[in-house]
């Protein structure tokens, strides 16, 4: 699974988005191995766009777009993105970011990573 580049309107700079994404990637790497137990070869991207508070909390997140056609992969995506924890801003803002989810072929075509 890999992303791309991702825009917001903050103070708050795009390594330190991709950080706090980085550190949250073990969980949503697992929200997709779960799914591709129910559906092999599930690949596609899902994008969000969610808000942060002045504490750094995450408040909503939505999906803007999704190839997926995978909601428990989509809603557990998103209930990790709401334990985002982003530190004290001067501002509010949002994030929109792209998932791109694909199995990892280099191993075996039956084991996605």
């Amino acid at each position: 699974m890999w992303w791309v580049a991702l825009a917001w309107a903050s103070s708050l700079n795009q390594e330190a988005v991709k950080v706090v994404v980085r550190e949250h990637m073990p969980d949503i790497r697992a929200c997709y191995q779960e799914a591709l137990v129910e559906r092999q070869g599930l690949e596609g991207k899902l994008v969000l766009r969610w808000s942060v508070q002045f504490d750094g909390a995450v408040s909503s997140v939505e999906t803007v777009s999704t190839t997926l056609d995978h909601p428990p992969l989509e809603t557990c995506v998103q209930d990790e993105v709401r334990t985002m924890q982003f530190g004290l801003q001067a501002d509010a803002f949002q994030i929109t970011y792209p998932f791109l989810f694909q199995p990892d072929v280099r191993n075996s075509k039956e084991s996605p990573r």
